[in-house]
């Protein structure tokens, strides 16, 4: 026989004479000979139904029962399994098995049990047992009165439990609705990886994931906010870019000289998208830097929602898309059709400009019914990604996939067509080098949205690699770096632009210096 159950034998065998010893001295009026170590030891290790059989002995002994069930602050199941057995075990909670649990629960003083594991379930246990406590605890006899099987406060048994195993049966979102009104104070819950996929599919906003990895890496990108170094970097590129590239914009809607570069009309476009990109991680850059909530602090979506930031990042996440495949469009009409090309002017520049910035703006309101009402808590920082609703976000991120997708595929044949006109010495003259030039330029546009949009959208996406849970955080900072390549191209490259920007620098040093002189 292996040593522990010769212990077993033995304690049992002690308990027996304990129990024995006990009669005996009721009978013969010596009940008060027994040590309170002792009976302390006895309650310690006997079980529910030995513990019973000694507090019946006399009211000393009940006494000491009371006491040791009044010092215990961790309940098992696994503690009453032979008692359950009769009346469902683990496989049925019954209402007999319901009324045992709670009259064990209820001789502990109320509240003082901080820890419970239920795990030994293999069947739906939590609404069952709720509901058994709120009927039975409230509900009127025949007549009318009040005759609960449970005391009007027996819900207060679980009002301090800080930590709960729940059953590794079924659990669905009755049961986890059910725990939050029983345990108010609940900090940890331990729950099996297979309930976790069942509550994930059978939860509406992720119906239509295959599996939890999908859900919870759709839903992570920002589970928490982002690390020191992440905010600050966003934070310091959002400043830089949208403070450069908002005069930028100023000077190409708004200079004399640039009126007759209408393709720089849908290029301010493309800018501004990039601007709105910078604002917005600048802004909450800066907010959760200096915010002094807890990490864990949460909002509901509805309230979400209305962050001017979810609005930035959603209409970023369309029009930066739309506007580079508006420039890929013009150009290629410009090359493959320059007697189209001869009607377009500002005032169609402007047009699209517009209807991108409309359709943006409208996805944004349009979608706000499938937010107002959900309560759903997410990161008091309001992130894009889990605010928004999930298909929403996924056809966000697909959009602004295809919109670059095909840009760039409509830029290849302007490549290889300004490739043959610089090729082609007859051709490689005045306006037709100036054109290719040009469309070279804004070319490296789509070579931006490849490398800084395209590629990691991808990686996102398409998890490619198994790289989507550990880039998600640097894509942001990625598609920033699409705005400073953006900007130091047109810059530099465009001659008109740049001539228009050294000529306003100079106006503004030459007034700024003649105020300072007067």
């Amino acid at each position: 026989m292996a040593p522990q159950e010769e212990r077993m034998n033995v304690a049992s065998a002690d308990l027996e004479n304990l129990s024995s010893d006990a009669e005996a001295a009721v009978e013969h009026d010596e009940i008060d000979t027994i040590p309170p170590s002792v009976l302390a030891y006895a309650m310690m290790f006997s079980t529910q139904r030995d513990q019973l059989r000694l507090s019946s002995v006399s009211r000393l002994l009940h006494a000491g029962y009371k006491d040791f069930r009044n010092s215990i602050n961790y309940f098992s199941l696994l503690d009453l399994a032979a008692e359950l057995d009769p009346v469902g075990g683990q496989y049925y909670a019954s209402e007999s098995w319901c009324l045992l649990l709670m009259r064990v629960l209820l001789e502990t003083r109320i509240g003082n049990i901080r820890g419970m594991d239920f795990s030994p379930m293999r069947a739906k246990v939590i609404e069952t047992l709720y509901d058994y406590i709120k009927d039975n605890s409230e509900k009127p006899d025949v007549n009318g009165n009040f005759a609960p099987k449970l005391p009007a406060d027996a819900i207060d048994a679980f009002s301090n439990v800080t930590h709960f195993a729940l059953p590794e049966g079924i659990v669905d979102w009755a049961d986890i609705n059910r725990l939050a009104d029983l345990c108010p104070r609940l900090e940890r819950l331990v729950i099996s990886s297979l309930n976790v996929e069942y509550l994930f599919k059978t939860e509406p906003r992720h119906v239509a994931r295959i599996h939890i990895d999908v859900a919870t890496s759709d839903l992570a990108p920002e589970p928490c906010p982002m690390a020191s170094f992440d905010i600050l970097l966003t934070a310091i590129l959002g400043c830089t870019i949208s403070s450069a590239t908002i005069p930028v914009i100023l000077v190409i809607y708004f200079a004399r000289h640039l009126r007759s570069s209408i393709e720089l009309v849908l290029v301010g476009g493309l800018l501004v998208a990039d601007a709105v990109l910078a604002v917005a991680n600048a802004g909450s850059g800066i907010e959760r830097m200096v915010s002094t909530r807890p990490e864990n602090a949460t909002l509901p979506v509805s309230v979400c929602y209305f962050s001017p930031y979810v609005f930035m990042f959603a209409f970023c996440y369309q029009t930066i898309g739309l506007m580079t495949l508006a420039v890929s469009l013009e150009r290629f009409v410009a090359v493959f059709f320059p007697l189209l090309y001869v009607r377009y002017g500002r005032y169609q520049g402007y047009l699209i400009v517009t209807a991108v910035f409309s359709f943006g703006t409208g996805t944004y309101v349009a979608a706000i019914p499938l937010h107002l009402h959900v309560q759903d808590p997410v990161s008091a920082f309001c992130f894009a990604t889990t605010t928004l609703n999930p298909a929403l976000m996924k056809s966000l991120r697909l959009l602004r996939f295809a919109t670059v997708t095909l840009s760039i595929i409509l830029y290849i044949p302007v490549v290889w067509k300004v490739y043959q006109i610089l090729s082609d010495k007859s051709m490689n003259v005045g306006s037709h080098r100036q054109m290719a030039r040009l469309s070279i330029t804004i070319g490296l546009t789509s070579l931006a949205a490849l490398l800084f949009v395209l590629i990691p959208d991808a990686i996102i996406v398409f998890d490619l690699f198994g790289l989507r849970q550990s880039f998600h955080v640097f894509t942001y900072s990625i598609n920033l770096f699409k705005g400073v390549f953006n900007l130091l191209v047109y810059t530099t490259k465009h001659r008109a632009l740049r001539d228009t920007l050294r000529r306003t620098i100079c106006c503004w040093k030459q007034n700024r210096l003649g105020s300072w002189v007067s």
